[in-house]
């Protein structure tokens, strides 16, 4: 274990045989825990971030150490943001995004939450996408998704279909 100097957790990592093995957490220095990562010696994990307040941001499962399954990605109000299928560490199958809009609901304002667009994989490749407004995605809009996606990243994914 190892501590920030307030004297809180800074990180805790378990061992077996002297091998990482079992459950490794990073916390905030707020004590709030930031990322954990499930791991054993065959490079099955399951990784998961975790924003300020304790609401998770990301989670990623491996397996033989590569991507498989869903990537989901949240806002901090626990609303997914995104979700990408993964094949052998390879995007594979319906990227959705989904978006938060306020909305006056009876004087009030209220986070709506839709999907905003969606792109199809195949092994790696994105293929094709269209704004659920009808706007078809392009070329270049792949390119930058597939980019973030490499990167681990979703930035201004929110702006494909202004």
């Amino acid at each position: 274990k190892y501590y920030f100097e307030n004297g809180n957790i800074e990180k805790g990592i378990s061992f077996k045989n002297d091998k990482q093995e079992g459950i490794e957490k990073w916390y905030y220095e707020n004590g709030m825990l930031a990322t954990e990562t499930w791991k054993n010696d065959k490079f099955h994990r399951s990784y998961k971030q975790y924003y300020k307040n304790g609401n998770i941001q990301l989670v990623i499962t491996y397996s033989n150490n590569k991507k498989q399954g869903m990537q989901k990605w949240y806002y901090e109000n626990g609303k997914l943001v995104a979700e990408i299928p993964f094949l052998d560490d390879k995007a594979n199958g319906i990227i959705k995004y989904y978006t938060l809009q306020n909305k006056l609901v009876q004087g009030k304002y209220v986070a709506e939450h839709k999907l905003l667009w969606q792109i199809t994989a195949q092994k790696g490749k994105l293929v094709n996408g269209k704004c659920i407004s009808g706007k078809a995605l392009t070329n270049s809009h792949l390119t930058k998704i597939k980019n973030d996606i490499e990167k681990v990243e979703i930035d201004n994914w929110h702006t494909l279909c202004q």
